[in-house]
């Protein structure tokens, strides 16, 4: 398992200062590496960073792991809340994942999500702070689950997953946030354009994340889909995507060269770079499916359909 993050309780001796500009890599790259690392399949190739930038913490954590029988999972998180909340949430719902992951026997991949989303969300609404009440801390999560051929994903929050398919990018997840709720109200007729325009000011404000004691809202892909060779599979936090808009990532691809090990590295520190210093904290795995075996499909992205976005609950 490959899991980088913090726990709450490393907190003050691992706390970094804020890099004086211009950045340097080393300065903005903050990745602690926990676990084992165990051998990835030949048709999976797995990169992943995660970048400070000009945060005084990093309150984002990733992880990955493989089990040849159940295959991989990816997680990232991006958590929220001040005084190391959001250090602790990310890190709490991204190893409990992982936990729940090689715990789980012949569960299904979409039943799998929503059982333990929801048990998350109880753990980290529970975290104590220094006088033993609850922190009030949270995070987004997206996470994706591999097997053989066929994905299926999760997405709690603003944290994006996105498909790449022969140069074509599709975002699989939704954004849970109060334009979300402003867009479907405005669709049903049930609010003005003008009030719709008043309250976009609050839109980024999230209405479903991990912690709040209640999701309201998830994306569970509860079919899957077929990979085909050479996807790529993007989780990322919004530090990311803020950066790089979704019509220039296959671009941004495209570039990479060298090992692929270091390609999320790469994408990384070329979309941050000439970016303002008090940039977010930027979190990534990208995963490319390169099965030896040529497979022919009839899914254009496109044409996925929307509610293989999930159920909202």
């Amino acid at each position: 398992m490959r899991l980088f993050g913090r726990k709450g309780t490393e907190r003050k001796e691992e706390k970094t200062e804020i890099p004086e500009m211009p950045y340097d890599e080393e300065s903005i790259t903050e990745n602690l590496y926990l676990g084992q690392n165990e051998q990835l399949p030949d048709e999976l190739q797995v990169s992943a960073a995660s970048l400070v930038g000009g945060r005084k913490n990093q309150q984002d954590s990733l992880c990955y792991t493989y089990e040849p029988e159940k295959g991989l999972l990816a997680v990232v998180c991006d958590g929220m809340g001040g005084l190391g909340g959001g250090e602790q949430a990310s890190y709490t719902a991204c190893s409990g994942m992982m936990e729940a992951f090689r715990k789980n026997g012949k569960e299904k991949a979409a039943d799998f999500f929503v059982r333990t989303a929801s048990e998350l969300d109880m753990t980290v609404a529970g975290i104590p702070d220094k006088d033993g009440a609850p922190l009030g801390a949270g995070t987004t999560i997206v996470a994706v689950w591999i097997r053989e051929d066929r994905m299926h994903w999760l997405s709690i929050g603003d944290s994006k997953i996105y498909l790449i398919r022969k140069q074509h990018t599709k975002c699989l997840t939704t954004l849970h946030n109060y334009k979300m709720l402003l867009d479907k109200r405005l669709q049903a007729k049930n609010i003005t354009q003008e009030l719709y325009e008043a309250e976009l000011s609050r839109g980024e404000a999230l209405v479903s994340y991990i912690g709040m004691n209640g999701l309201k809202y998830m994306d569970v892909s509860m079919e899957g889909i077929d990979l085909e060779p050479g996807d790529q599979i993007l989780l990322c936090s919004d530090g990311f995507y803020r950066q790089c808009p979704e019509e220039n990532l296959a671009e941004q691809l495209d570039q990479l060269t060298g090992d692929p090990e270091t390609y999320a590295s790469q994408l990384a520190e070329n979309v941050i770079r000439n970016q303002p210093r008090g940039m977010d904290n930027t979190t990534l795995i990208l995963i490319t499916y390169c099965p030896e075996e040529e497979k022919t499909s009839d899914i254009v992205l496109k044409d996925l359909d929307t509610e293989e976005r999930g159920n909202e609950k």
